[in-house]
């Protein structure tokens, strides 16, 4: 029995070495305004350039409000949006994409950036508001901060 304990403990750090890889690092950070309101610091994150490393996310189709017909009737939707981030083995490739699968925005973090010290702000508009990314490297991955802070 015991011995089905270590294993288990050695799959687990099988799994999670992958995450664990050597940099250079992307750090973003997300933020969101949504139409009227002030904007809010969605969270942030780390990915390495090592292939196979990578994040993401976005939001489901909305439904509109006021439009549509009889009662009983789906209300139309208006597409979502995502954005990922993926290591390619030498950079890291960022992706802002419609509802639809179109790319709104692209971008290749190489390490030659990573390492460079400079920041990359992007803004992008969404449906029903707009994101906004804020992305730097560095040889060491930081702890994004909360989105409670």
């Amino acid at each position: 029995m015991a011995l089905g304990g270590i294993s288990l403990r050695l799959l687990g750090l099988l799994f999670v070495l992958p995450a664990c890889s050597d940099g250079p690092y992307l750090q973003t950070e997300e933020y969101v305004t949504k139409a009227g309101q002030a904007e809010d610091y969605m969270g942030g994150g780390c990915v390495a350039v090592q292939e196979g490393n990578g994040m993401g996310g976005g939001t489901a189709p909305i439904p509109v409000e006021g439009e549509g017909g009889e009662s009983g009737e789906e209300l139309p939707l208006v597409p979502g949006y995502s954005f990922s981030y993926e290591g390619t083995g030498n950079s890291v490739h960022f992706t802002v994409s419609d509802g639809y699968g179109a790319v709104l925005v692209e971008r290749d973090y190489d390490s030659d950036f990573l390492l460079s010290g400079k920041k990359d702000e992007i803004s992008v508009d969404v449906t029903g508001g707009s994101m906004r990314f804020i992305h730097w490297g560095g040889a060491k991955c930081q702890e994004p901060r909360s989105p409670s802070e």
